[in-house]
């Protein structure tokens, strides 16, 4: 399971997996499983936000130290890159279509 590859994103919005690392500027669009949860590499980030939490309760999520420090994360999805999608309200709920190019 942990050697499964997943696709990287920088953000809700990234249709297309552009997550750059900015310490390294490296574009990562894949990796494992393994590399993505179970290494050191998020580590400095985590722990900031952590201590921001602590520090600061709540509150911490609308600083924005907390916020830039958050979007140095990448999420992960076992789905595949997302290519398009589509949003649309019907009957006062938010739908998502999300249209799936698996690699």
């Amino acid at each position: 399971m942990f050697e499964e590859i997943c696709s990287i994103y920088r953000d809700a919005k990234d249709a297309l997996g552009r997550y750059v690392d900015m310490e390294t500027g490296e574009c990562i669009t894949q990796m494992s499983i393994r590399e993505f949860c179970l290494t050191d590499r998020w580590k400095p980030y985590v722990e900031k936000l952590r201590a921001m939490r602590q520090q600061y309760g709540s509150k911490a999520k609308k600083m924005p130290e907390y916020i830039d420090t958050k979007k140095m994360l990448p999420g992960a999805t076992l789905s595949g890159l997302f290519a398009t999608y589509e949003v649309f309200i019907f009957a006062d709920k938010l739908y998502i279509m999300a249209f799936v190019t698996l690699k």
